[in-house]
């Protein structure tokens, strides 16, 4: 029982490797929505564990890290995705869709979580992809403000932190 036990899960092991696929990559991008005009720049890591449902379709999850540049004199900020990921590669071919959909953290404790969606568009060569992507995050920002008699309020508003991104992915087998 002991040898079948082991050979079982030796077996397991190495199709579940077989049909894994562990990728890290960056990204580069320039802020749209919300932060086109206070940032300057976004760049970001991610990494990705996908597993074959499909010859053609693939789901599994994915985190990371996002940073944007802030041009003014603000810190700048980022924030940690934790992401549902889903891929699909066009038959015959080498192109293929992507998309993350989960939620963000950011790092600033003055803007909240929020939904937050990444489609792609890749080609993949051998290992490895150069995709193009549009990153987004709809959350909320807290803010205090004075009004005319002097009394601070605190105060919620929307902020859409977006960029579109060229990026690079290389997958481990």
């Amino acid at each position: 029982m002991k040898k079948f036990t082991i050979s079982f899960l030796t077996f397991a092991g190495a199709l579940c490797y077989a049909q894994n696929h562990f990728s890290a990559g960056a990204y580069i991008g320039i802020p749209v929505m919300d932060t086109s005009e206070s940032a300057s720049l976004n760049i970001g890591a991610q990494f990705s564990y996908l597993r074959d449902l499909t010859p053609n379709f693939k789901l599994g999850a994915s985190i990371g890290y996002s940073h944007y540049f802030i041009k003014a004199v603000v810190t700048d900020t980022g924030f940690f995705p934790f992401a549902a990921k889903a891929q699909y590669v066009f038959p015959n071919s080498k192109f293929m869709a992507d998309l993350d959909l989960g939620y963000g953290i950011f790092n600033d404790p003055g803007i909240s979580g929020g939904l937050y969606a990444f489609p792609k568009i890749g080609y993949k060569i051998g290992k490895s992809e150069i995709t193009l992507g549009f990153q987004m995050i709809n959350s909320k920002y807290k803010f205090d403000y004075y009004d005319a008699e002097g009394i601070i309020h605190a105060k919620n508003s929307s902020y859409n932190v977006g960029s579109i991104n060229v990026g690079y992915n290389f997958y481990f087998k």
